[in-house]
């Protein structure tokens, strides 16, 4: 349970900040900051591998890995700050998480029936499933309403 709870926190991180991190990438035109920031994440991927593998195996890797999501973030929060100004929406970013858990419990009880059922397509099904489940949560918290729907058609245009 606890190495889910591991994942389960890096998926979210990773997931979760991801166009935060994509922002600041492209934000980033300069390679010194985005070596800098790569620099510092595999610093801190290394160390924590090297020092956390030993004490608690695979499980040290996946702590390391969920820290250097974090420092990835915080990297990017910071570069993306100086160019724009921004102001952090708990809000939104609380109704995304929520529809992210929604998702993962819906997964996460449909697995065991499902293998029993259709065996190693199961992982097929879920991942369509997730996204459906994510998509109608985002709708129905709000998150993604008629506007940005609009915004995604023009920009496909």
């Amino acid at each position: 349970m606890k190495k889910s709870l591991i994942v389960a926190a890096g998926v979210v991180v990773s997931f979760g900040f991801a166009p935060l991190m994509a922002t600041a990438a492209t934000l980033s035109l300069s390679p010194a900051n985005a070596s800098a920031t790569q620099g510092q994440n595999f610093t801190v991927n290394v160390a924590l591998n090297l020092w956390l593998i030993p004490l608690w195996g695979f499980r040290g890797t996946a702590v390391a890995s969920v820290v250097s999501e974090v420092v990835i973030v915080v990297c990017a929060a910071v570069l993306l700050r100086r160019y724009l100004k921004y102001g952090v929406q708990l809000m939104s970013m609380a109704k995304i998480t929520i529809s992210a858990v929604v998702m993962g419990g819906v997964v996460w009880w449909l697995r065991d029936p499902l293998y029993g059922v259709i065996e190693n397509l199961n992982v097929l099904v879920l991942i369509g499933v997730g996204g459906v489940v994510y998509a109608g949560m985002l709708w129905a918290t709000g998150v993604v309403g008629p506007d940005k729907l609009a915004l995604i058609r023009g920009s496909a245009k």
